[in-house]
């Protein structure tokens, strides 16, 4: 991977796509954000955490021939875009090249607060910055992620072809539904029965 690192394009973008451990893919289009996705958790049927696989979409990496990538992981922070954020990754950073050993064990800032983290990836990947970041190479790879539901995060991803420049892929947001009478939620599906 080098120095440079562009945007997410507009049309036909690589996408990263999050797998629920049956294998099933979760994560919907969002509505009015172009681009970015959305994994509903349902606070009623989850544990305090839930497994998740991330790979890259598929549909969108069929014309690459190699692929390399960082996923990171970050409380979400409103209409941010990644690539203006400081904290995006960062393909020159000395930690991108180190390869901690994989852990299961989910990071906690306190003994009541687990913090959503990568857990593990495919052969030729690994865990980086504790659990905030993974990389993976090879389209059929994979990193495991642990979302710990207490509050709205967000994926995204920096790939490459063979050492070409590194590229964004629009975030998925990981977002806790609301089910308070004042939620857009309930409003938009009290009509349909």
């Amino acid at each position: 991977m080098h120095n440079e690192v562009k945007k997410a394009p507009a049309d036909n973008p690589v996408r990263i796509a999050v797998y629920d451990v049956a294998g099933s893919r979760v994560d919907v289009p969002s509505e009015g954000n172009e681009g970015e996705s959305i994994v509903w958790i349902d606070p009623y049927v989850a544990s305090h955490s839930i497994s998740y696989v991330i790979r890259m979409d598929p549909e969108t990496i069929e014309g690459l021939s190699d692929i390399q990538y960082v996923v990171e992981t970050s409380p979400f922070r409103g209409n941010s875009s990644p690539g203006s954020r400081s904290d995006a990754p960062s393909p020159s950073s000395p930690s991108v090249h180190r390869r901690p050993s994989p852990t299961t064990k989910i990071p906690v800032v306190s003994s009541q607060s687990p913090v959503s983290s990568f857990a593990g990836a495919s052969l030729g990947g690994g865990i980086l910055c504790s659990g905030k970041r993974a990389h993976a190479r090879g389209k059929a790879s994979h990193v495991k992620y642990e979302f710990a539901i207490n509050k709205t995060q967000e994926l995204f991803a920096g790939w490459s072809e063979f050492h070409g420049p590194v590229t964004l892929t629009p975030r998925i947001l990981f977002k806790i539904m609301d089910y308070s009478p004042e939620s857009d939620m309930v409003n938009q599906h009290q009509g349909e029965l």
